[in-house]
C-alpha cells in the first residue's frame, strides 16, 4: 500500500492522506487490514481479535464516530463488528444494490445533523462512502451525469456494445460525483 501523509497547512490538526492505494479490490478485505493493527508479526491472530482504530482512539480518550453511507450496521455483521468499538455509529438505511440507495452526500448531512454537536476537543471520524459500487448509475444524482458514451475513449476496454459503453460512462460519472462529495 502506498501512502503519503501531510499535515494540513490551513488546519494544523488535520492530517491528509494522499496517494493512497487500496491493498484489495473489495471493502471486506480492505477493512480487515486497514482498521486494525494486524501485520506480518501477528498474522496468525485473526483480524477480529485485533484492536481496531475505534478502540485505539477511544483508549486515547478520543470521541469516535463511524458514519456509513453503504450499509445498515444492524443487518451487516461484518460492518457492525468493525464499527462496534466506535462511540457513535450512524448509517443510512438504503440497501446497497437498488437505485434509491443513499448517496454519499448523506454523510455530510449526517455529520452536520447528528455528529457535529457531539464533537469534543479530540475526535476521530470515519466516513465510509458508498463510492462507485455497482450499479453505477445509482451512485450519483442525475445532475452529475456529465459523461456520455461518446466522451469515453474505449481503446483497451472490453466493451461489446452500447450498453457496455453506458456502464463505463456511468462508472466515470460515479467517480466524478465521489470526487465532488
Amino acid at each position: 500500500m502506498s501512502l503519503t501523509l501531510q499535515r494540513s497547512l490551513t488546519q494544523p490538526n488535520l492530517f491528509v492522506f494522499d496517494d493512497v492505494i487500496s491493498p484489495f479490490a473489495n471493502t471486506y478485505a480492505v477493512f480487515q487490514v486497514l482498521l486494525n493493527y494486524s501485520d506480518r508479526e501477528n498474522a496468525k491472530i485473526p483480524w477480529y481479535q485485533q484492536k481496531n482504530l475505534g478502540s485505539v482512539f477511544k483508549a486515547a480518550d478520543y470521541s469516535t464516530f463511524w458514519l456509513d453511507a453503504q450499509d445498515d450496521l444492524e443487518n451487516n455483521p461484518s460492518f457492525s463488528l468493525w464499527s462496534y468499538p466506535f462511540n457513535k455509529r450512524y448509517w443510512s438505511n438504503g440497501p446497497t444494490d437498488v437505485p434509491n440507495a443513499s448517496l454519499d452526500e448523506w454523510l455530510i448531512k449526517a455529520f452536520n445533523e447528528r455528529a457535529k454537536s457531539q464533537l469534543t476537543s479530540k475526535n476521530f471520524l470515519l466516513f465510509h462512502l458508498f463510492g462507485s459500487h455497482y450499479t453505477y448509475a445509482s451512485r450519483f444524482p442525475k445532475d452529475f451525469a456529465k459523461f456520455t458514451p461518446k466522451d469515453i475513449p474505449y481503446q483497451g476496454l472490453h466493451v461489446k456494445n452500447e450498453k457496455d459503453k453506458q456502464v463505463v460512462a456511468d462508472y466515470v460519472d460515479s467517480l466524478y460525483y465521489t470526487d465532488h462529495s
